[in-house]
């Protein structure tokens, strides 16, 4: 399987499609952050790991089996002073990358969470 996951962080979706002994061939994760990236490449050096999603080209990906990820929740959460609350913020710019992914790859499968 080949899997494209985006807002990687330290590759939780890789432990758990080990966990569900799924054969990965490839594993290309986008994740801005240093420390979650360091931790990923301790756990899994195999894993191309590419940069800011607002960057990506998607067409690189088209051969791939899923897309997982889950745009981080900071910007929409009711826990922030002055949070996002329309389509003009970073978060919805965000979660709309993981929407191009899907139309632009056109997975199989695809795993998408945030908050409500």
């Amino acid at each position: 399987m080949n899997v494209v996951s985006l807002f990687d962080g330290i590759s939780c979706g890789r432990v758990a499609l080990e966990q569900l002994n799924s054969i990965v061939n490839k594993y290309v994760a986008f994740e801005t952050d240093k420390f979650p990236r360091s931790i990923s490449r301790y756990n899994f050096p195999d894993i191309i790991h590419k940069g800011d999603v607002l960057e990506a080209n998607y067409k690189d990906y088209q051969d791939f089996d899923l897309i997982i990820g889950g745009s981080p929740c900071t910007f929409w959460s009711i826990a922030k002073t002055n949070r996002e609350i329309d389509k003009e913020g970073i978060g919805w710019k965000l979660f709309m990358c993981f929407i191009k992914a899907l139309a632009i790859i056109q997975p199989r499968y695809f795993l998408y969470e945030n908050v409500v």
